[in-house]
């Protein structure tokens, strides 16, 4: 048996509930002296741009969830490795970006996905992070566990793992993956058809602010055109009146083209969201191509394995 130390929280802090997956993190950020004491998990939430209620557990399966950790992640060059307790032990997950160096150890969570509890790993065969504890004034939980397992999807590491364990890790990586694709696929074609409809809208707007200047062209002219009423009307009040329907048309053209800005505006952005999400579509799918090999490669494993 293993013995492993984690810092204990309730999952209530601040105005918050249900953020202990935010407070193991902030308690490693200060106990590695990463952010100062003042340092809150309102601040932390805000960095992710996690918009979520106060109560929100935090979802792996969640495509905002996940991407908000990212965020997180990158911005203090964290690398998260789960420790999911499952009945023999723990097996680790590992999340975020592999060149991140700080790696932050947390027991918890839930071997295929959803909610679940979380506190930061202080101490176990791997790390010791007690010598800095006093900036962190809660207590510990000392948890004795079977063999702790590490199981990362991409690893070419077979020794010591049955072929059971390698193909769940990855079929848990791959499901997590492509939740994730899904939603990135979903939000990319949300964004493609609002791209269009606020295109549509802008080529009308365009029609009718050239249609406005059209009038407006012709007006000028008519008024710059010395003539007598028939009317017996004075040329000047038939000016005035031209003017006042140019003013008024200029008028209406000029808030026209401030909706056009604004039209382009977003067009610009909905070109920015979509090639961000392609990209991020394409890491996936880059992603997933290595989960199939590992896949392929365990599946040999199994038959030399039943061979020996």
């Amino acid at each position: 048996m293993d013995r492993i130390i984690t810092l204990a929280n309730t999952g209530a802090i601040e105005r918050f509930t249900n953020a202990c997956l935010w407070i193991s993190i902030l308690d490693y950020l200060k106990i590695t002296g990463i952010v100062d004491r003042s340092f809150t998990v309102d601040n932390l939430r805000r960095d992710a741009g996690f918009t979520e209620s106060d109560n929100t557990d935090f979802d792996f399966e969640n495509l905002n969830h996940t991407r908000a950790l990212k965020r997180v992640l990158n911005r203090y060059n964290l690398r998260l490795v789960l420790h999911v307790p499952r009945r023999e032990g723990t097996r680790e997950i590992n999340f975020g970006n592999e060149r991140n160096i700080n790696v932050v150890h947390i027991y918890g969570g839930n071997a295929y996905g959803g909610p679940g509890h979380f506190e930061l790993i202080v101490h176990n065969n791997q790390i010791d992070l007690r010598q800095n504890m006093e900036r962190i004034n809660r207590p510990v939980s000392e948890k004795l566990i079977g063999k702790m397992e590490t199981k990362p999807y991409h690893s070419s590491k077979m020794s010591g793992l049955t072929f059971q364990d390698q193909q769940e890790s990855i079929i848990i990586q791959g499901t997590l993956l492509n939740n994730e694709k899904i939603g990135i696929i979903s939000h990319l074609l949300r964004e493609e058809e609002h791209k269009e409809i606020i295109n549509q809208l802008s080529t009308s707007l365009k029609e009718t602010i050239n249609r406005n200047r059209i009038i407006i062209q012709e007006l000028t002219e008519k008024r710059n055109v010395s003539r007598e009423s028939p009317d017996g009307i004075p040329i000047e009040i038939i000016n005035e009146s031209i003017t006042q329907e140019i003013e008024r048309n200029l008028k209406i053209n000029k808030s026209l083209e401030e909706e056009q800005k604004m039209y382009e505006q977003t067009i610009n952005k909905s070109n920015e969201t979509i090639k961000v999400l392609r990209v991020a579509l394409e890491d996936i799918n880059n992603e997933l191509k290595v989960i199939d090999l590992a896949k392929d490669g365990g599946t040999k494993y199994k038959i030399k394995y039943n061979e020996q």
